[in-house]
């Protein structure tokens, strides 16, 4: 429901990966989108292949697309997508055939800061919502990693918000065990 208790359906559609189809993110594409009837705008940031970590500059693209959804008043979540490395040591998460630590330099430490900015600057909106990792998926579980990952990330967002935080769950979301 929203903040009038009234329900709510979300419908609207979801960027690719910010780095390769940023065009498809600007305020004239988002703005389309509204004026198609959509409420939502789904702004996925990779942190590998070229996304958020190598090229921190994605961050931009986020930040500007989560504010053309904002301008049409649709709801908005911001996200990391491909998983992220739940323990930087040791945890072997697997994306595409390869570990994700072989792949993927976002730690724990990254997400926090990352949410935590994220947090911060949209803290008095609320059509953001974090999604703090989208799809997790090889050699996950919910009590092994999972659920301490939520458990370090949420605190950092609900220091600054009360929005919605949106968790996967392991095997691409799909394993709601």
């Amino acid at each position: 429901t929203n903040e009038n208790n009234e329900p709510v359906v979300l419908h609207g559609m979801s960027s690719h990966g910010l780095q390769w189809f940023g065009n498809f993110a600007t305020e004239n594409a988002v703005k389309a989108t509204a004026d198609y009837g959509a409420n939502l705008f789904r702004c996925a940031m990779y942190t590998d292949e070229g996304g958020y970590i190598s090229n921190p500059s994605v961050k931009d693209t986020l930040i500007n697309a989560v504010d053309s959804a904002i301008r049409q008043d649709m709801y908005v979540p911001c996200e990391v997508c491909h998983g992220t490395r739940y323990n930087s040591e040791t945890l072997e998460v697997r994306y595409k055939g390869k570990n994700i630590a072989e792949i993927l330099d976002m730690t724990v430490d990254d997400a926090v800061d990352f949410f935590g900015e994220m947090s911060e600057r949209y803290k008095d909106s609320n059509a953001v919502l974090y999604e703090i990792c989208n799809e997790p998926n090889g050699n996950v579980t919910w009590n092994d990693n999972v659920k301490p990952y939520a458990e370090t990330v949420i605190p950092v967002i609900r220091a600054n918000t009360n929005a919605i935080i949106l968790v996967g769950s392991p095997t691409w979301s799909q394993d709601l065990h």
